[in-house]
């Protein structure tokens, strides 16, 4: 089994996934550890398009795989990175999914997590979180 590691929006998560990597990985076969490209490029916010055309091939040499998803991550994850059809992942752990960019965008979380029925999926999601509160 392997893990991909997907972080939040701001360029100091570079330092968490490398972390979570660091802590887990060793339970697992192989790691991806994805950095965004505006992390790079200076841009202020990920390009959710232009991150899941870049991952989705990669994603699909990791199979059978599970996910580490934080905040932006999360949506990331959810728009699909085993396709539009059916996940790929054998099981998810979600951390503070940001629930006023969900609400703000009218993000369809709910349709694309419906896509993952069956699958393993674990929220954790903190009582203060700035992007959205549980």
């Amino acid at each position: 089994m392997n893990l991909i590691i997907l972080g939040g929006n701001a360029p100091h998560n570079q330092q968490w996934i490398q972390e979570i990597a660091e802590t887990v990985g060793q339970l697992f076969d192989k790691v991806l550890v994805w950095e965004y490209e505006h992390w790079h490029g200076g841009q202020p916010f990920i390009d959710f398009t232009h991150e899941q055309q870049q991952l989705q091939p990669l994603a699909k040499s990791y199979e059978p795989y599970v996910v580490i998803a934080k905040s932006v991550g999360v949506l990331l994850t959810s728009k699909g990175l085993g396709g539009k059809t059916q996940p790929a992942a054998h099981g998810y752990i979600f951390l503070g999914t940001p629930l006023k960019l969900v609400q703000r965008e009218h993000w369809p979380l709910g349709e694309q997590l419906r896509r993952l029925k069956g699958v393993d999926i674990i929220f954790v999601q903190n009582s203060n979180d700035p992007a959205g509160s549980a």
